[in-house]
């Protein structure tokens, strides 16, 4: 359950890229870049974009290999539904606290 974060449609797929969680969250001036901005600066997502070792380790967060360059291959981060669950409340927390900076 996304906590008071706006879902303008039913997720239905069993894992999401960060496009897609972007569009399940429907915040207003939010996409896939200042999402995972938000979450760098909640400590969730290290420098690099990926998520930190206790968020993975906890199931929010998996790795699926994709297609990349000279036939290898690149790690893709994706969330499930408990993940999907996490993202909004965290980034809900992270928008209060801005307001309260404000």
């Amino acid at each position: 359950m996304l906590y008071r974060t706006g879902i303008k449609k039913k997720p239905t797929p069993t894992t999401y890229n960060w496009r897609q969680v972007a569009e399940f969250l429907d915040i207003k001036g939010v996409g896939r870049n200042k999402l995972m901005e938000m979450l760098k600066k909640a400590g969730v997502l290290n420098i690099y974009g990926l998520p930190y070792e206790k968020y993975i380790e906890a199931g929010y967060f998996d790795f699926r290999a994709r297609p990349g360059y000279n036939r290898c291959y690149l790690a893709a981060t994706v969330l499930g539904k408990r993940g999907l669950d996490f993202i909004g409340e965290t980034v809900n927390e992270y928008l209060n606290q801005e307001k309260k900076y404000e």
